[in-house]
């Protein structure tokens, strides 16, 4: 049975269970040492969904940093929006030099 907002056919595609939360971040461009502030909006096991700053245009890997969720690591952008990035854990053999 579809749940109260599903569409009719329309299946969860994702492979592990997100929590919600609100957490600030920093975006650590590659070979650069600033830094750009962002927002945790969602965070699984494989990956997050950030809330980043109008017009800002992310490298596609980047270090994503959250003391306070234990995250300092690289990821690689899945997709994009206006406002939002959703981006997956790479493991080490996949960052960048």
């Amino acid at each position: 049975m579809a749940g109260i907002c599903e569409l009719p056919g329309q299946t969860e595609e994702r492979r592990h269970h997100r929590d919600k939360v609100v957490q600030e971040a920093r975006i650590r461009l590659p070979g650069q040492n600033n830094e750009i502030p962002c927002i945790i909006r969602d965070v699984s096991v494989s990956g997050v969904k950030l809330r980043v700053p109008m017009g800002f245009e992310a490298p596609d890997v980047f270090r994503l940093i959250a003391p306070a969720l234990n995250i300092n690591t690289c990821v690689r952008i899945a997709w994009r929006s206006q406002h939002s990035i959703g981006a997956t854990f790479i493991a080490d053999a996949e960052r960048p030099d």
